[in-house]
């Protein structure tokens, strides 16, 4: 399929990366398959030793991926102040995963259940992705967004986890509290990590439709908060309606 067209960008499947077509939706589809197959996976050896192994190796797996997602941009002809540093919300994600996943503490899995599903599908829907599949990071950057959603789908379906408003809260508390941390870093440095910058990402996001910086800071606010809440709000009908994460409940080795 080298040099096909897959979208309205241009870019073929040994080009770069377009988000919006062809291309985009295949990937999409074969990260939920594979998240999917884990997760039944993880729910068939639910109360066993293979499970704790399952999801010990999708923590550190997760891990491991945003390790050499630092080395790929670390190295001399790649190095930039503004994307080297793992300063993203899914890169501090990925990077604690294993924290986050195997602790049994319930602010792990309620980070993890908001970060991933709340926010890090965003990588999903609007990629800023421009490397293509010839390039390593392409493939990083796909394992990576895999790692952290599908870690925080995990500690629902199969660690039984379900959040209630008082997550939703802690969740963004410390959202908030790392944006602002976030913002002095952006500011000294001229960069935008966890896009609470005074600059947009060159490929087209949900931020370009917040207005300007500093008044888009508020509307980013609120946005979490409600994608948040939509992600409380989805897990809890799941629960109500379909049962179908609350069947994981027996895995949970969550502490309060």
């Amino acid at each position: 399929m080298s040099g096909a067209v897959v979208s309205g960008g241009g870019a073929g499947w040994d080009g770069g990366f377009s988000p919006f077509g062809l291309h985009h939706l295949v990937v999409v589809l074969l990260c939920v398959a594979v998240a999917w197959w884990v997760i039944l996976l993880g729910r068939r050896w639910c109360g066993t030793g293979r499970e704790r192994v399952l999801r010990g190796c999708w923590a550190w797996g997760t891990l491991a991926v945003a390790l050499a997602v630092d080395v790929y941009w670390a190295m001399p002809s790649r190095f930039s102040i503004g994307e080297s540093l793992p300063l993203h919300l899914c890169d501090l994600a990925a990077h604690a995963a294993p924290l986050l996943m195997l602790s049994g503490r319930r602010w792990g899995s309620t980070l993890l259940f908001f970060w991933g599903i709340g926010l890090s599908t965003q990588g999903f829907i609007t990629p800023t992705l421009e490397q293509g599949p010839s390039d390593v990071f392409y493939w990083l950057y796909w394992l990576q967004h895999l790692g952290v959603v599908g870690g925080g789908v995990y500690v629902a379906a199969v660690g039984g986890y379900r959040p209630g408003v008082r997550d939703v809260a802690l969740a963004f508390c410390v959202t908030a509290a790392l944006g602002f941390v976030m913002i002095g870093v952006d500011q000294a440095l001229g960069v935008n990590y966890m896009y609470v910058g005074d600059r947009l990402p060159d490929r087209p996001t949900l931020l370009d439709a917040l207005g300007p910086w500093p008044s888009r800071l508020v509307w980013l606010g609120l946005l979490v908060l409600v994608a948040f809440a939509l992600t409380w709000a989805g897990s809890e009908l799941l629960h109500r309606v379909g049962g179908w994460f609350g069947r994981g409940r027996s895995c949970s080795r969550e502490q309060s």
